[in-house]
């Protein structure tokens, strides 16, 4: 598969299987994350897997913005003294969600949880936030895309307003 195909299949899944995650392809998940590119090569992010079916069900307690019932949560944690490492940890996460695809796997970013009992529970140092949660698993659901909007609407070329390649 190539990148744009990953990213055209990529959708935010909330609906999953009970097949759990391999081992395997949450070492593939976390690698895509560590190579994703960092602001002066700092790399300030923390991964954590979750597959603990108790703390799993702790984690959706504080969490309303996660639905379903995901195999694997990956937590990601980073010091966030920089506005920049906020667009890493962006770019690493959808560096695990592009490999999910090619996994055959399905994710959500999951923005909308209880920081303070979720920072407890997976026992996250003070010094560091936690940023966002990623739900994994096999999908039991086949979102369709939604619309996006289209090139010409937000594109430019050369400066903001001027038609795309008009």
């Amino acid at each position: 598969m190539d990148v744009m195909d990953a990213i055209l299949k990529r959708r935010s899944i909330r609906a999953f299987t009970d097949e759990p995650v391999p081992d395997e392809a949450v070492e593939k998940l976390l690698e895509a994350a560590r190579w994703a590119p960092s602001g002066g090569n700092r790399q300030f992010w923390r991964f954590i897997e979750v597959r603990d079916s108790r703390r799993l069900d702790m984690i959706k307690m504080f969490s309303a913005g996660l639905k379903g019932d995901p195999t694997l949560i990956i937590a990601i944690c980073a010091k966030i003294s920089e506005p920049m490492n906020l667009l890493d940890m962006g770019m690493a996460s959808e560096n695990i969600m592009l490999e999910a695809v090619e996994l055959g796997l399905g994710s959500c970013a999951i923005a909308s949880y209880s920081e303070k009992p979720v920072k407890q529970l997976l026992e996250i140092p003070d010094d560091m936030e936690l940023v966002l949660l990623l739900s994994i698993g096999y999908p039991d659901e086949k979102p369709t895309p939604r619309p996006k909007k289209p090139l010409d609407e937000i594109a430019f070329s050369e400066k903001f307003g001027e038609g795309f390649r008009s």
